[in-house]
């Protein structure tokens, strides 16, 4: 199944695949429940190292002032405490992902209303890359 809006295909079955307007793509990976995982990696298929990379992670259960199928949008992450946590994106001419270094950081998060740090226990993640023409 495809959807399109004015004629532009934004999601097929085979891969996310978002046009936007004037020269800019989105192509987002599937969703992974193994949010446990140290890396992922996605074939994009543009032929070109993207601007910019990124991370998708939905919500499957509500919590935390979250509801199902809400999004939240995650980029690298650098945290110098006791735990040493980082989480890299990446992108070059066939394939974006991101790697880190310790397998909760997809599910530590601030509440939606209150900011406290909380650990989520639904979620499903993917990767992002977005070029600029």
């Amino acid at each position: 199944m495809a959807y399109q809006i004015n004629g532009t295909t934004v999601l097929n079955n085979s891969r996310e695949l978002t046009n936007i307007t004037n020269g800019v793509t989105v192509v987002k990976s599937g969703f992974s429940t193994a949010t446990t995982a140290l890396t992922l990696q996605y074939s994009h298929g543009q032929g070109s190292t993207p601007d910019f990379v990124y991370a998708e992670l939905q919500i499957t259960t509500a919590q935390h002032g979250f509801a199902v199928g809400d999004s939240i949008k995650i980029t690298n992450l650098f945290e110098r405490d006791e735990d040493d946590r980082m989480l890299t994106f990446w992108g070059n001419s066939t394939t974006i992902g991101y790697a880190m270094n310790a397998g909760v950081m997809l599910t530590e998060i601030a509440h939606r209303n209150t900011g406290a740090d909380l650990r989520l226990t639904g979620q499903k993640v993917r990767v992002v890359g977005v070029w600029f023409s």
